[in-house]
């Protein structure tokens, strides 16, 4: 069998899982082609005739959009950012994986084989366990949005009975919604989606739907980010000060986290040393994520902020314990065991020997690589 791997973009994430994933399917059997683009209708024509493939796996694109793809081809999508699209557009493919949890719950089912939820995997040569001196409390390594701009603020989203309802308007009500649900983590997709809506329709006084879909990444994606990842720093700035800060250069437009920012990372084995030098790793959001699952395999500590959907089937509970593997970063809003963990390097070492354990068990790309397979052949 032939399968042909396609990732968005040419930069040393994707160049990295591309190489676990071809070792990983080869590890199974199949003859395995990858290349960091989504090709266009003529180049994916040529590669189809040329390679002959038995299955394409794309991430971030499903058959609909690919109507020129030959039916006798097993279309294969994993889900791991919408991109501003409606979740009912991704259809079509013999197979949909999605990444985040809950999206699969609220995908309409039509015209696709197999619908589920296919996590993030880490490469267990590169992310081996290893004890290291701890050179600072925190870290997070990790993208953030830039803050808003003058012109991004003033977009007209609709109009009421009288004013101009802007975009900075309508995040402002959407911060205070959320907020009173208890903020972005504790809600599921379906329910801040939901919430957007209502707010909307409130703030307009009209049955009002964002059609622009840069608007729509911007509420439904850029901001849910941009909330959840300062709620995260801001959590270890109110216990420690030492916390290191990698990522874009993005972080510098944030006057309060720029004087902890310390570039990027240009390699997974400096990403490794960042996980195994810190006391606490922070992350958000999403339970296996890439570098969830990454900190973990290389003996980092992870500090998680909980969320209401970690019992879920999909969730970080269903597949790691609390105090346990990993620590959860806030516990009834109350961080003072954060501090104990920071004095404590013996149960530092120990929580992260577990998780390192469970993950190098559970969640390489070879264990991702070995449900696909079984997948395609459930077909």
């Amino acid at each position: 069998m032939k399968i042909g791997v396609f990732l968005p973009q040419k930069n040393h994430f994707y160049q990295h899982i591309a190489a676990a994933l071809k070792t990983a399917f080869e590890a199974h059997g199949l003859e395995t082609y990858c290349d960091l683009a989504l090709y266009k209708p003529k180049a994916l024509s040529r590669f189809c005739r040329e390679f002959k493939p038995d299955c394409i796996f794309e991430m971030n694109r499903s058959r609909s959009e690919l109507p020129e793809l030959p039916g006798s081809i097993i279309h294969i999508s994993w889900i791991v950012d919408l991109l501003g699209r409606d979740i009912d557009d991704i259809q079509e493919s013999e197979i949909i994986y999605f990444f985040g949890t809950g999206w699969k719950d609220i995908h309409t089912n039509k015209h696709a084989s197999l619908v589920d939820w296919l996590p993030a995997g880490f490469c267990p040569q590169t992310y081996k366990l290893c004890h290291s001196r701890k050179t600072v409390d925190f870290s997070f390594i990790g993208h953030i949005p830039r803050p808003w701009s003058s012109a991004e603020l003033e977009r007209i989203v609709g109009t009421g009975d009288a004013d101009p309802y802007t975009f900075e308007q309508l995040f402002e009500q959407c911060r205070l919604t959320w907020a009173k649900h208890g903020g972005l983590h504790q809600l599921r997709p379906e329910q801040y989606l939901h919430l957007v809506a209502e707010v909307l329709a409130n703030g307009t006084r009209a049955d009002f739907r964002i059609s622009d879909r840069t608007m729509k990444y911007d509420i439904e994606t850029r901001s849910t980010r941009m909330i959840n990842r300062q709620h995260a720093i801001d959590s270890a700035l109110s216990v420690s000060t030492a916390i290191s800060i990698h990522g874009s250069t993005n972080w510098l437009e944030w006057d309060r986290y720029r004087p902890h920012y310390r570039g990027y990372l240009n390699s997974h084995q400096d990403i490794r040393e960042v996980y195994q030098r810190s006391k606490l790793n922070l992350h958000e959001g999403i339970g296996l994520h890439f570098r969830t699952l990454d900190c973990m395999g290389a003996g980092g500590l992870l500090a998680f902020k909980p969320t209401s959907r970690d019992g879920d089937p999909d969730g970080i509970n269903s597949h790691f314990e609390p105090f346990r593997h990993y620590i959860p970063l806030d516990i009834g809003g109350d961080r003072k065991h954060l501090k104990y963990y920071l004095q404590n390097e013996k149960e530092i070492s120990r929580i992260a020997e577990e998780a390192s354990k469970l993950a190098h068990q559970q969640h390489t790309w070879q264990v991702r690589c070995k449900k696909i397979v079984a997948d395609i052949a459930s077909l």
